[in-house]
């Protein structure tokens, strides 16, 4: 998306992403280089660029950037770290994860010391040799800062293309056959959450919020929609406890099904503590649910209270928020729709590309006053070579 929004804008651009597992060579279709890849499911359906070495011998394109962007440190990062160091290029790089948290959730946790030094000794080549580092939350400043890198991040929210998301007749007509399905009324609120289900999204917790309120079936369900190790666990939990009439664990469903699902709920609600700024947060807030969350404090300000949501911390809290809403009448609940749906455009792609470019121009300055810097110290060296040779 951000690709048509720069082109929109008069600018060129190149996408470099990794293609299918089935993909033997490397291919350029429509302005986008797709690089054979492989699935890593460990990293819950991450693709990986396979090393291709020398990106631009084997593979010529006749384009020369100004900015290298990097979204992706798997592979394609290193691609572009590649190109920017040989052709002298300035790097932003946008930082979406806390790594050493992350492969501490996947399953390395059992092998903290490894996953320090992964995170030490690949991720932050990423980090020290970008121009500027962006990111969607101030989390990122703070695991910049355990990498001991000198540098400061420019946060930038994330976006969604929310029209995607606003209403169809398909997706009112799905809300009445979803609800038909498992016996909901159309005034029974449902409470999704969407996402991996692993333990760093914290879905336990908030699975035991909901059976600690005990609310009234005909009142409030719980929906989780993802798929991940934790499915089953969770699943097996919710039955012991004799909430499967209450709590529903979906399982994974493609994320092109999703705006359908999401028009069938009333609220999205998450305990994650690992977002730097949940999409699936956004889409929801895209398709109008006001979003009830657990408080993280480097996050705080993505939630503006009666705006786009509210925040709690505690059992206690959990049960005033969502007791708080499901006794609003139907005049207050459509206020909240009305105003979830009004910041909803603030997070559109376009004014993230616009955001984007001006990092760019800056990070352009930034490289440029190096290089100046560089070539004046080799003709400060190249002078006195000289002076001592004559």
């Amino acid at each position: 998306m951000l690709k048509k929004m720069y082109e929109e804008l008069g600018h060129e651009v190149l996408v470099v992403t990794v293609g299918s597992e089935k993909q033997r060579k490397t291919k350029l279709v429509d302005g986008v280089v797709y690089v054979p890849g492989i699935l890593l499911k460990k990293l819950y359906k991450y693709r990986v660029a396979i090393p291709i070495g020398n990106m631009r011998k084997k593979f010529p394109i006749n384009f020369k950037p100004d900015i290298i962007h990097i979204q992706n440190e798997f592979g394609i990062g290193e691609i572009g770290l590649e190109v920017a160091k040989k052709e002298h290029i300035p790097v932003v790089y946008t930082l979406h994860t806390e790594y050493d948290k992350f492969l501490f959730y996947i399953g390395l946790k059992h092998f903290t010391e490894f996953s320090r030094n992964i995170s030490a000794k690949y991720f932050t080549r990423f980090s020290k040799n970008a121009t500027i580092i962006t990111s969607m939350s101030s989390k990122a400043q703070a695991y910049i800062d355990r990498q001991k890198v000198d540098k400061k991040v420019v946060v930038l929210s994330n976006a969604v293309e929310y029209k995607k998301f606003l209403p169809t007749p398909e997706r009112i007509a799905f809300r009445e056959e979803f609800r038909k399905k498992y016996g909901i009324a159309d005034s029974t609120k449902l409470f999704v959450f969407v996402g991996r289900i692993g333990a760093e999204k914290n879905i336990s917790e908030l699975i035991d919020n909901f059976m600690y309120c005990d609310f009234p079936r005909d009142l409030a369900r719980l929906v989780v929609i993802g798929g991940g190790p934790d499915l089953d666990d969770l699943r097996n939990k919710v039955a012991s406890k004799g909430f499967e009439d209450r709590i529903y664990l979906l399982g994974p469903i493609d994320h092109t099904q999703i705006p359908k699902y999401l028009h069938a709920m009333d609220y999205y609600t998450t305990a994650s503590l690992s977002e730097m700024h949940s999409l699936s947060m956004l889409e929801a807030m895209a398709s109008g649910l006001f979003a009830l969350v657990k408080h993280d404090a480097p996050n705080e300000n993505q939630i503006i209270s009666g705006k786009n949501g509210y925040q709690w911390d505690s059992k206690e809290d959990f049960k005033q928020v969502f007791s708080r809403v499901l006794n609003m009448s139907q005049e207050e609940q459509a206020k909240l729709k009305e105003n979830v749906l009004e910041y909803s455009k603030n997070n559109d792609f376009k004014k993230q590309a616009q955001e984007l470019i001006k990092i760019y121009q800056r990070a352009i300055s930034i490289n440029n006053q190096e290089m100046a810097k560089k070539r004046a110290a080799r003709e400060a060296r190249r002078a006195r070579f000289l002076l001592k040779k004559n």
